[in-house]
């Protein structure tokens, strides 16, 4: 999964926000790349973006963040928790073995094993993302392929 930079222009330093690809389908969640507090976005006006933190069902956060057109991105509100640097990894380490499970039919203690030799991601993560912990995502993911293919009795 890649990230998708948005520059916004600043007036004297160009801000970066980083789009990235949630879970289910036509969902996003924002950064800034440095490792502090994820957005979702929450409400838009003719002047500025509003975004609230990812946390928010998780642990009741309310920490919320403004981006003016202008390009200035402040932090309106206080999280409750401190910034979760590996965010962002986990996210991707996870979306990357469920597009594995999606694409090929091989056990899922290789694919997860495969995946968390890939030093692309922090030892911290890798030894976060546990079979118990991705063993549903994975098999929903895969079920669901297969569901796909089986509808489609030109491939059967």
């Amino acid at each position: 999964m890649v990230s998708t930079p948005s520059t916004l222009a600043c007036d004297a330093v160009p801000a970066v926000l980083f789009r990235e690809r949630g879970y289910r389908d036509n969902t996003f969640y924002y950064h800034l790349g440095d490792g502090s507090h994820a957005y979702h976005y929450n409400l838009e006006t003719t002047s500025s973006i509003y975004f609230k933190c990812v946390m928010y069902h998780q642990l009741g956060c309310g920490g919320r963040a403004i981006l003016k057109m202008g390009g200035e991105f402040r932090h309106s509100h206080p999280h409750n928790h401190l910034p979760d640097p590996e965010y962002v990894g986990e996210k991707h380490f996870r979306q990357n073995v469920l597009d594995d499970c999606r694409g090929r039919f091989v056990d899922h203690k290789e694919i997860l094993d495969q995946a968390r030799r890939d030093r692309r991601y922090s030892r911290r993560v890798r030894s976060k993302m546990t079979m118990r912990r991705l063993r549903n995502s994975m098999n929903r993911a895969r079920m669901g392929q297969m569901c796909m293919r089986s509808s489609m009795p030109f491939l059967n």
